[in-house]
């Protein structure tokens, strides 16, 4: 008997971990004016600046910023960002070569990257919401 608690255990472990990092839920599309992307169901669209989306999670406590960034190259961008004091690293998403800039304490974290000669900036409020920031770059598209 005490094997089957020790499994049913492991088992509710697995399963919180796994929702936990984004693995289960559905997707929605953002299909824009100038950009396309998908992003978590359970995350809403709360603005649409045109060039810009602000989305948020469920409970309103972690937020995340997509922006295009027109005529500005990924190096113009980092150089404002250092100069605010970020710190960077570099990262592959998924292929995509990107720059993420964060702060000390890591409280806002921004990607910075290009996809088919477009920029775009990822910004987001928390290191536990990574996850859904790197399949917003995996499946980011700009539109003419």
């Amino acid at each position: 008997m005490g094997k089957l608690k020790l499994l049913i255990a492991c088992l509710a472990v697995c399963s919180i971990i796994i929702s936990a990092s984004g693995c289960i839920g559905g997707k929605k599309t953002y299909d824009g004016k100038t950009m396309t992307f998908e992003y978590p169901d359970d995350w809403r669209i709360v603005k649409d600046y045109g060039d810009g989306v602000l989305l948020k999670d469920k409970d309103n406590s972690s937020w995340i910023s997509i922006i295009r960034a027109k005529n500005k190259t990924p190096q113009e961008i980092g150089d404002e960002l250092e100069y605010m004091g970020f710190s960077q690293l570099e990262e592959k998403v998924d292929g995509v070569e990107c720059s993420e800039y964060l702060t000390e304490d890591k409280d806002v974290i921004y990607y910075v990257f290009q996809k088919n000669g477009t920029t775009f900036e990822i910004i987001i409020s928390d290191v536990g919401v990574e996850f859904v920031a790197k399949d917003i770059i995996k499946s980011i598209k700009a539109k003419k």
